[in-house]
C-alpha cells in the first residue's frame, strides 16, 4: 500500500505525478493545517512507480543561468492596467497567441463564495485576462501538463506561465525538451492554501456583514506595489457592488503570508530560489528601481513610468532569445545586470524565510479556526491601520521623479516603505 510520493514537508504539488499516474490514482487532500497534500487511492494504485519516476526526475531537470535581463514595460498603458507590474508575460502570451499557440496560465476567481485558483487553457486574446495578475494561494493544476503534452505533439505552439516548482513539474512530466514549448515562471515568494484564505474572507464578510464577490491580490487601481482589493456587497443589497482597497499591512491574510507565517512548509526549503532556471523566462517586479536605473525613469526616451510597474525580466535559454525582437515590439526595456535584481528580489538568492510567528499562528488556526488569528490581528494592528493606509497613499500618489528623489534619501525611503 503506497501512502506517499516524497515526503510530505518537501512536496510542492507541482502534480506531476497526478499527470503521470495511468489509473488516476492521484489527487489533491488537504492535511490538518489546511494545506493541499497529495492523497493515493489504493484501490485505483497499481505500483507501477510512474509517480515517483517523474517526482525523482526533477532533479534532473536541466538549469539555465540568464543570459540577459532587462527592466521592461508594455508600451499600451491600458493592457498595463490588468498586470501586476509591467505586462511582460502579458505582451509574451499575445506574441504566441498572434502565432497560432495556446496559452497555460493561472486563473483566480469566486465560485459558489469561495476563490479558488486554477490552470487553465487559453486559445484567444479575448480569455487572457484571466491569467493575469497575482494569485498568493496555490493554483491547482489537474491535468494541466496532459493537456500541454497533447498540443505539443499536435505541433501547437505552447506558453505555460507558473511558480518554480510547477515549471519544474511540467518538465519532469514530459521528460523531453520540445522546441515549440516556451516556459515562463516568475520570482516567488512561496504560496499558501486555498483553505486558509477562504476561511480569511469568511471572517472578514462576518465582521463587516458584507459578501465578497471577488478578491484581487495586486490592485494597480491604488497604484503598483502590494496593494490589495476586493469587490464586495452589503448583506441584502446585491445589485450595489463596493470595492475595498487596502495596503499589505491592512489585512491579516497579507501581512502573515508576506512575514511567511502561511506559506507552505516546502516553500522554506525551495530548490527553486536561486538564478539556475529551468525556464526560458523568469519574470518579476523590478523593485527599487528608483536605486538602482533613477535613468529609465527621469532621463531615458520612453522613460519607464513607476506607478504603472516595471517588470524584471531573466531571458534563460537560446528559445527565450529568439522572442526577444517581438518583446520589444511591445514593451519599453531597458539591459540592466542581474545583481540589479537580485539585490531587492531575495527570493532569487534563498528561500523565503519561516515566520517567527508561523508555529503559533497554524496551531492557533488548527485549535480555534481563522477567527483567532483576525482577532490577534485585529489586537495588534488596530488603529495603526489608518496610518498604513495613510502612508500608501503618499507612495502611490508621489509623482515619478519626485519619487526617485525621495528615495535617494534613506531616511525618507525607510518612511514611507516601512522598511
Amino acid at each position: 500500500m503506497k501512502e506517499s510520493i516524497c515526503c510530505e514537508e518537501k512536496c510542492t504539488a507541482c502534480m506531476a505525478c497526478a499527470n503521470a499516474c495511468p489509473k488516476g490514482a492521484i489527487d489533491i487532500g488537504i492535511n490538518k493545517y489546511g494545506y493541499e497534500k497529495v492523497v493515493i487511492d489504493n484501490g485505483k494504485c497499481v505500483d507501477c512507480g510512474l509517480c515517483a519516476k517523474v517526482c525523482a526526475r526533477r532533479m534532473q531537470i536541466e538549469r539555465h543561468s540568464p543570459i540577459k535581463c532587462y527592466a521592461g514595460q508594455s508600451r499600451d498603458s491600458e493592457k498595463l492596467k490588468h498586470s501586476a507590474s509591467g505586462a511582460a508575460f502579458q505582451m509574451l502570451a499575445e506574441i504566441v497567441l498572434e502565432l497560432g499557440g495556446v496559452c497555460y496560465g493561472c486563473a483566480g476567481k469566486m465560485i459558489n463564495g469561495e476563490y479558488s485558483a486554477y490552470h487553465v487553457r487559453v486559445t484567444n486574446v479575448d480569455e487572457l485576462q484571466s491569467i493575469l495578475n497575482s494569485k498568493y494561494i496555490l493554483s491547482h493544476i489537474g491535468t494541466t501538463y496532459q493537456q500541454i503534452k497533447e498540443d505539443l505533439k499536435n505541433g501547437k505552439l505552447v506558453l505555460f506561465g507558473g511558480t518554480p516548482c510547477q515549471a519544474l513539474g511540467l518538465k519532469s512530466f514530459l521528460n523531453n525538451e520540445y522546441e515549440n514549448l516556451i516556459v515562463v515562471d516568475v520570482i516567488c515568494h512561496g504560496v499558501t492554501s486555498k483553505t486558509i484564505f477562504n476561511d480569511y474572507l469568511r471572517e472578514v464578510e462576518k465582521e463587516q456583514n458584507i459578501v465578497i464577490t471577488d478578491y484581487i491580490f495586486r490592485d494597480k487601481k491604488a497604484g503598483w506595489g502590494s496593494n490589495f482589493c476586493y469587490s464586495y456587497y452589503d448583506n441584502g443589497d446585491k445589485n450595489k457592488i463596493k470595492i475595498k482597497r487596502f495596503p499589505k499591512e491592512g489585512a491579516s491574510h497579507e501581512i502573515h503570508y508576506l512575514r511567511g507565517d502561511i506559506s507552505r512548509e516546502n516553500c522554506f526549503s525551495c530548490e527553486m530560489s536561486n538564478t539556475n532556471r529551468v525556464s526560458d523566462f523568469t519574470f518579476g517586479d523590478y523593485w527599487a528601481i528608483e536605486i538602482e536605473h533613477p535613468e529609465f525613469i527621469v532621463r531615458n526616451d520612453p522613460a519607464l513610468s513607476i506607478r504603472k510597474g516595471i517588470n524584471c525580466m531573466m531571458v534563460n535559454t537560446e528559445k527565450g532569445m529568439q522572442y526577444l525582437s517581438k518583446l520589444q515590439e511591445k514593451m519599453v526595456m531597458y539591459e540592466v545586470d542581474l545583481a540589479s535584481i537580485t539585490r531587492h528580489n531575495s527570493n532569487l538568492l534563498k528561500p523565503s524565510k519561516r515566520g517567527k510567528a508561523r508555529d503559533a499562528v497554524l496551531e492557533n488556526y488548527y485549535m480555534e479556526g481563522y477567527k483567532k488569528i483576525e482577532e490577534n490581528y485585529n489586537d495588534t494592528v488596530g488603529k495603526k491601520r489608518t496610518v498604513y493606509a495613510a502612508k500608501n497613499m503618499i507612495k502611490t500618489h508621489i509623482p515619478d521623479k519626485l519619487r526617485v528623489q525621495i528615495y535617494r534619501m534613506k531616511f525618507l525611503r525607510k518612511l514611507l516603505s516601512g522598511e
